[in-house]
């Protein structure tokens, strides 16, 4: 049998926020704020869990950082996605894929 994540039965909750990050982030500005709460909260299960301080937990998924604040109700917890950052490497991916080789030149 295989084991699901421990948040797999736990409630996701997407704040306005990181609806509105998340389509600035993935350029999709035309996707529906339904199908953005999907995908969120699709990415957020399959994540991995990168950080915790105090309890607010970085996990990533593809160069995105989810930041998750999780509360405890009853016998479950409740994860609030708060937003979503970009790690260094898609920030410099997303700086580098705004120029062509005809605009810009790479120096190393």
């Amino acid at each position: 049998m295989r084991r699901r994540p421990s948040f797999y039965n736990n409630k996701i909750i997407v704040t306005k926020h990181a609806i509105k990050r998340y389509k600035e982030r993935q350029e999709k500005e035309g996707i529906s704020t339904k199908e953005a709460i999907k995908n969120i909260i699709g990415q957020v299960r399959q994540s991995k869990l990168i950080g915790i301080e105090n309890k607010t937990e970085h996990r990533m998924l593809n160069g995105y950082i989810y930041v998750v604040k999780r509360q405890k109700e009853f016998s479950r917890d409740i994860l609030y996605v708060i937003t979503m950052k970009l790690s260094n490497v898609k920030k410099r991916q997303h700086y580098l894929d705004r120029f062509d080789g005809e605009h810009a030149e790479i120096v190393a």
